[in-house]
């Protein structure tokens, strides 16, 4: 009786030896998973910084360029004749409109209002029935007997005073003028619809711009 018992102990102890053995097992294996998961959280890609992206100020826009300005003369049949200053590409009725507009007696249609005036053109309204004066422009070469003609600023009238130049050629050089902008060259005339090398050579020591 006494032996079974012993061997009863023992098989006790054995038991009890592989429980905690079990036991030992677990936890070790749950210590090991633990310190896996810290390692892969660990290793994880840090997150992206985030940027301060500054707020883009627009630009500021460029400043206009001048725009240049002419002096022209206005005299005749105008509430206040004078001196003026236009800004360029103005026309002859804004030359008269700055010079108070034409008076009552005045014959406004005598000029071609539509024309584009030129530094230094003088600008005279007549009386109806007086005849349109050769208005000068900067050093007298507007249409004046035995100077140039001016082709920015002749009226149709002194063009036709050229060589070979009628009605229809005057109509077309203020025509051009007045839709692609002053003559910047007595050669810019061949641009014109009728007027050839050969009519320029005949023309140019007549003509300035």
């Amino acid at each position: 009786m006494q032996e079974a018992g012993v061997f009863q102990r023992i098989s006790d102890a054995a038991r009890a030896s592989r429980s905690e053995l079990l036991l030992v097992v677990l936890l070790g294996l749950g210590i090991v998973g633990t310190g896996a998961l810290v390692i892969l959280r660990s290793s994880d890609p840090p997150a992206p910084p985030i940027e301060r992206v500054a707020a883009t100020q627009p630009e500021a826009s460029a400043s206009p360029s001048p725009v240049k300005q002419l002096m022209v003369h206005v005299s005749g049949q105008v509430t206040t004749p004078g001196v003026y200053t236009l800004p360029e590409g103005s026309r002859v009725q804004d030359a008269v409109a700055a010079a108070g507009g034409p008076l009552g007696d005045a014959d406004a249609n005598a000029l071609n209002l539509a024309a584009v005036v030129a530094d230094g053109q003088k600008v005279t309204v007549p009386k109806p029935g007086e005849a349109v004066p050769a208005d000068a422009g900067a050093g007298g070469e507007a249409g004046m007997p035995g100077g140039k003609v001016n082709l920015n600023a002749a009226t149709p009238s002194q063009l036709e005073e050229l060589p070979g130049v009628g009605p229809v050629l005057a109509e077309r050089i203020v025509s051009h003028r007045q839709t692609k902008g002053r003559f910047t060259s007595p050669r810019q005339l061949m641009e014109v619809s009728g007027f050839g090398p050969k009519k320029y050579e005949a023309l140019k020591d007549q003509i300035t711009v």
